[in-house]
């Protein structure tokens, strides 16, 4: 007789990343951020889903324009006493580019590589 139930899948049961690519001086306020990657479990292509948990005081990333283009910039920033949950979505472009409101730095990937961050000039961070 062959098993046919279906595998079940938790995100919890999903290896957590924690830390930043971020130089340094940018990755503090990110401390007791964690990142569970969905997407790469359920072999999403086109969108990225993460079930991002912050720790009380932690922020989500430093602040980015939100919608690509805007000069404005958002980010989470967890400010009650205990863990905060949410998804995270968005694309999986193989070369993207993003500039952060708040502080000297930019970041770049090319063809879905590492991220590198520069100052807004282009020097090293």
């Amino acid at each position: 007789m062959t098993d046919t139930s279906p595998t079940v899948l938790r995100a919890a049961d999903v290896t957590a990343r924690t830390g930043t690519a971020y130089p340094p001086q940018y990755a503090g306020k990110l401390k007791g951020r964690e990142k569970r990657l969905l997407g790469d479990l359920f072999r999403l292509g086109q969108f990225g889903v993460n079930l991002l948990t912050l720790a009380p005081g932690s922020w989500s990333s430093q602040r980015h324009g939100f919608k690509a283009g805007v000069a404005n910039a958002h980010h989470l920033v967890n400010r009650s006493d205990k863990p905060a949950l949410c998804l995270e979505v968005g694309t999986r472009a193989k070369n993207e580019r993003v500039h952060y409101a708040d502080v000297d730095m930019q970041g770049a990937r090319s063809e879905g590589g590492p991220w590198k961050f520069t100052r807004r000039d282009g020097s090293p961070p």
